[in-house]
């Protein structure tokens, strides 16, 4: 498996995973968090950041870290909903991103992933919709 097939098979695997939490996604894209229909919330969107590499000096196995940004757009009807809906997305994708749920489909006989982070999470407010903004980064051994 490539390096490239590897992080490919990650990014897939990060969205089959936060489709098991209730997080839905689709292929529209929406500039305007408001024109995001009601149906479709928690919308959510994985994007890649990039990565970062180890010299290899000779070593062997190479690790990288793959960064994302995950996120997830919510609505509440009072503030105080909001906050609480804010915070329970924050956790549930936070546990739900694991080295072992990772470590599946096409990873699943090489268990390239050996770490998961969600370095830190943003929120943005507004009137009637939220959204989180998830910065992850999966740690992978490269090929």
């Amino acid at each position: 498996m490539s390096n490239f097939e590897t992080v490919r098979a990650i990014t897939d695997n990060i969205h089959g995973i936060l489709k098991t939490t209730g997080i839905n996604f689709t292929r529209k894209a929406f500039d305007d968090r408001e024109a995001v229909p009601a149906s479709l919330l928690p919308l959510g969107s994985v994007f890649y950041s990039g990565e970062r590499f180890e010299s290899s000096y000779g070593q062997r196995p190479l690790y990288a870290e793959a960064e994302y940004n995950i996120r997830v757009i919510i609505n509440g009807r009072d503030a105080e909903d909001l906050i609480r809906e804010l915070q329970k997305w924050a956790h549930t994708v936070k546990e739900a991103l694991t080295v072992g749920a990772l470590n599946v489909g096409d990873l699943a006989a090489t268990k390239l992933v050996s770490r998961v982070t969600v370095a830190r999470v943003d929120s943005e407010n507004h009137k009637d919709r939220s959204s989180l903004s998830l910065r992850t980064l999966v740690r992978y051994r490269e090929a």
